[in-house]
């Protein structure tokens, strides 16, 4: 129970997003989509996409008619920040946010939908709270062990042992076998060089 909130999908809000490099382009487009100049919801839904598929200066926004998909409230958001923000802030699907400027570019953000908060089913969270419980549990049990251990066990230092300790000596510097090359022996005549263990003699 003091977890619920932990369990409970928010409210979200899908949007549709016109972005173009002008101002006034922006304004322009703002006022002829706009619930007063469009009166029917789904002719301006329908109209807003097709600005941002013609319109749009990101070729992914274009390609998708401007829809970004649902975003959730600003303050939860990662992906969508300034979207989430302006969406959240209208009142009725079919809106459209006034426009802004954000990385350079002007922005116009219209809701297309809204999924109410809801708790989510026992079938998503059953499997997160088991492992969250067995992590838990088994946390509990380590810990428990090793404070079991630390009161059994007794350590003694004796100073006199410490001392008669001495370090090892310095090991004598060996040749890294990689740096040694094929160079030839000087003196040997041809016939050692090619027989030198005296095979054959």
């Amino acid at each position: 129970r003091d977890r619920i909130d932990e369990f409970v999908q928010p409210e979200q809000r899908r949007a549709a997003v016109i972005e173009v490099h002008s101002e006034v382009f922006a304004n322009d487009l703002a006022a002829k989509l706009s619930p007063e100049a469009m009166p029917d919801l789904n002719a301006r839904m329908l109209a807003f996409r097709k600005a941002s598929a013609k319109s749009s200066v990101s070729p992914e926004i274009a390609q998708k008619g401007g829809d970004v998909g649902y975003v959730i409230p600003p303050d939860r958001e990662r992906a969508h920040i300034e979207i989430a923000r302006r969406v959240f802030e209208l009142d009725a699907v079919g809106q459209i946010a006034a426009p802004y400027k954000h990385e350079g570019r002007w922005h116009l953000v219209m809701l297309t939908d809204i999924q109410p908060e809801r708790k989510q089913s026992l079938d998503v969270v059953g499997p997160k709270l088991r492992q969250e419980l067995y992590e838990e549990r088994r946390r509990a049990a380590r810990e428990a062990f090793i404070a079991e251990l630390r009161e059994g066990a007794s350590v003694e230092i004796v100073e006199e042992n410490l001392d008669a300790i001495t370090p090892p000596e310095a090991a004598a510097p060996t040749l890294d076998p990689s740096r040694l090359g094929r160079a030839p022996v000087r003196g040997l005549d041809r016939r050692d060089r090619e027989n030198p263990a005296g095979q054959g003699d």
